[in-house]
């Protein structure tokens, strides 16, 4: 599904209630994962946009990148992220809620045997992301798939 941004508006309530529930939102593929977007930054008056992230067991999200305009945090809804942020590991069950700022290099990926899905909250999003490709970072890689 292609979605043209452009046509995009700040949600003001004047189309009345606005109540996204868990089939609805606009699906888009990101690489190697699928996004429900739930607020896009247009329709927030470009404060945030909110994305939930379902991951297949044991899969990489996306490839070690940073934003330069964006800080992203993680609310794990279900399962087990694992997320490289700097030079740190980090584990977030369930509940937990995981910082990224802007300008670390970052990655996440699910750890558990089991589906996880994550809420991405994308603070201060521009129209378009800059990224930077890790082939230049000394960070470590984790693999896409893995076994235990």
């Amino acid at each position: 599904m292609t979605i043209d941004r452009q046509t995009l508006t700040r949600f003001d309530g004047s189309q009345g209630p606005r109540n996204i529930g868990p089939s609805d939102g606009r699906l888009v593929e990101l690489g190697s994962i699928g996004a429900r977007m739930m607020a896009w930054t247009e329709e927030t008056g470009g404060g945030f946009s909110l994305v939930e992230h379902p991951m297949p067991a044991k899969h990489l999200a996306v490839g070690l990148h940073k934003h330069s305009r964006e800080d992203e945090y993680s609310y794990v809804v279900k399962g087990r992220m694992g997320a490289i942020l700097g030079d740190d590991v980090v584990y977030a069950d369930a509940g937990d809620f995981v910082f990224k700022p802007r300008e670390q290099w970052h990655t996440f990926w699910n750890d558990g045997d089991e589906p996880c899905h994550i809420l991405e909250i994308i603070a201060r999003a521009a129209s378009s992301t800059t990224s930077t490709s890790s082939e230049t970072s000394s960070v470590r890689m984790v693999p896409r798939t893995w076994t235990r």
